[in-house]
Formats: structure tokens, C-alpha cells, sequence
């Protein structure tokens, strides 16, 4: 089993609060870096699909490097939920997250998520399921409601 963390280009202070989290928990992570921040900051619609499409492949290709088969994410069943209503809430659509997807640009790559545990759960574990990372958004990319707005309002609908 390899733990990996992709670097896309956060500021030093997010890095180190991620190499300080893995300390703290006794991960060995392994974490590479790539400059898909840089890549995305002029695109001016959907900044965040672009971005989220080029991690999962940047991750997929270093994992198939490492010799790995299979994908965990950190997605838990509350994410799942609260996607779906934010799709419902801001994008008119119903959609989710599937517990295991096989890659059709990475032969032989699955991605599975922890969908049958609740945040609340992996927490009493004693894992981070969160890291919060900041950084400047231009004004050119800036949505009506940012998306971290849509999912703490996704949370207090499902209280």
C-alpha cells in the first residue's frame, strides 16, 4: 500500500500543514508535485472541472508509475450525499458518486471510495478526512456562490 499526495501548486503554508498532518499520523506519504494550479489559473469557465480532471489523471499516472492497481480517495458516504444535493441546489442535476469506477485511460485502474462510512466515523478513527487549503482565486474565475459555500449549506439542509 502507497500513500501519495499530489502537490498541484499550493502555497507553502498548505504543504506544510499536509506534510505536518502525514507526520502526525504516521503516514508515509509519498508527494509529487505538478503545476496544474498554474495550468488552470487563466481558464475562465469551469476552472474547477478542468482542474479536478487534471489531478485524477496526474494521480492515476503516478499511482500506474508506482505499480499500483487501485485508487482510494478519501470521499466518504456524507460526500456523496452532500454532492448529490448540491447538484440538485446549483446545477439542476442529480448525479453522484459511483463507490468504484474502473479508469478508461488507465487500464487495469479502479477508483474506490469509503462510501459505506460517515465522516462522523472515519473521525472517531482518528483520521483527517479534511484539509483545508487556501488560496487566491482570481476575480475572472469567482462563481456567484463559492463552492464552499454550497457545501456547507448542502450540510446544514442535511442536519
Amino acid at each position: 500500500m502507497k500513500f501519495l499526495v499530489m502537490d498541484p501548486g499550493y502555497n507553502e503554508a498548505n504543504r506544510h500543514v499536509i506534510e505536518e498532518n502525514c507526520r502526525n499520523l504516521g503516514i508515509p506519504a509519498t508527494i509529487f508535485e505538478s503545476d496544474i494550479f498554474d495550468a488552470v489559473y487563466d481558464i475562465e469557465k469551469s476552472p474547477c472541472y478542468l482542474c479536478a480532471r487534471m489531478r485524477r489523471g496526474h494521480l492515476y499516472a503516478f499511482a500506474k508509475e508506482l505499480g499500483c492497481n487501485k485508487i482510494a480517495l478519501g470521499h466518504h458516504y456524507d460526500d456523496v450525499i452532500e454532492t448529490i444535493l448540491m447538484g440538485m441546489l446549483y446545477g439542476a442535476q442529480v448525479q453522484t458518486m459511483m463507490p468504484k469506477l474502473h479508469s478508461t485511460n488507465f487500464e487495469g485502474m479502479e477508483l474506490i471510495g469509503l462510501f459505506t462510512w460517515s465522516g462522523r466515523t472515519i473521525s472517531r478513527h482518528g483520521v483527517i478526512t479534511t484539509v483545508c487549503i487556501s488560496y487566491s482565486v482570481p476575480a475572472s474565475l469567482q462563481i456567484p456562490v463559492p463552492p464552499a459555500i454550497m457545501r456547507k449549506t448542502a450540510q446544514s439542509v442535511l442536519r
